[in-house]
């Protein structure tokens, strides 16, 4: 009995964290590709395949959702941003493109 409750709250506990995890990775992407065009950054993707495919389950159907709804808020941002927030913001987004080897150049 002490043995299904704690597999089941494992679950309980599990499940979030998945889904947390999720929502993470198509804010990260979702932020780099929504900034591709005001940063003059070019994307690779393949390497935008690759890097979902190492952090999304397969079986994850909320991510495209995800990634639409945190690309599109993305978007809007920059466009009200000052010059000065967006000069900082493309200086980040060209790092993490170059960190994460995600750039077409």
């Amino acid at each position: 009995m002490a043995r299904k409750f704690l597999v089941a709250a494992c679950l309980l506990v599990a499940g979030p964290v998945a889904a947390q995890d999720s929502w993470n990775v198509a804010a990260q992407i979702g932020g780099v590709i929504a900034s591709e065009r005001a940063c003059g950054v070019q994307l690779d993707p393949g390497a935008i395949e690759a890097y979902i495919a190492a952090r999304v389950d397969p079986d994850d159907l909320e991510f495209t959702s995800a990634l639409g709804l945190h690309t599109r808020g993305v978007g809007r941002e920059i466009e009200n941003m000052s010059e000065s927030l967006r000069v900082a913001h493309c200086a980040q987004i060209r790092r993490v493109v170059e960190a994460y080897s995600l750039s077409a150049d």
